[in-house]
């Protein structure tokens, strides 16, 4: 292994962030199988939350029966973003009508979202990430070999 420590300390910043960005795809995952089970919702009312004062998205409260029990929930659609009220509020309209099923977890009832998405992305970059990581981790044993043996040549 290459023995430069500025090159040792990026290979440790880097690792840092490979872990942090696989617990988060480890977590994202963890939830996405835990909400194993899937109702319908007893009651939707859909509100347009601002994130800032030109990024809105759709948010929704829900109702929902598991066995004899009704659960509350939260739902906030914020990857998809509008520019303006209008805009959101069309699409409020438009939601309004469909029925989307309640995902809540089996051993905890209470733990419930509306939009269950696979974590493709995270995951996906999680691996890149790794990629790069195995690969500095050859480049610094390829270039130590190197000089190892130009070093004995002499």
């Amino acid at each position: 292994m290459h023995k430069n420590q500025i090159w040792l300390a990026f290979l440790s910043t880097t690792a840092l962030v490979v872990l942090w960005f696989t617990a988060v795809s480890g977590y994202e995952l963890y939830t996405f199988f835990a909400l194993n089970s899937k109702t319908l919702p007893v009651k939707m009312e859909w509100t347009v939350k601002g994130r800032s004062s030109d990024r809105f998205y759709l948010s929704v409260e829900y109702q929902y029966r598991v066995k004899d029990d009704i659960y509350t929930g939260e739902s906030g659609f914020e990857s998809t973003t509008y520019r303006n009220t209008i805009a959101a509020d069309k699409a409020l309209n438009e939601q309004k009508d469909k029925t989307f099923p309640v995902w809540y977890a089996t051993g905890h009832p209470g733990t419930s979202t509306i939009n269950k998405l696979f974590p493709l992305k995270s995951l996906f970059y999680t691996a890149i990430l790794w990629g790069l990581l195995l690969y500095f981790v050859w480049l610094g044993f390829y270039v130590g070999k190197f000089k190892a043996q130009t070093i004995f040549k002499d």
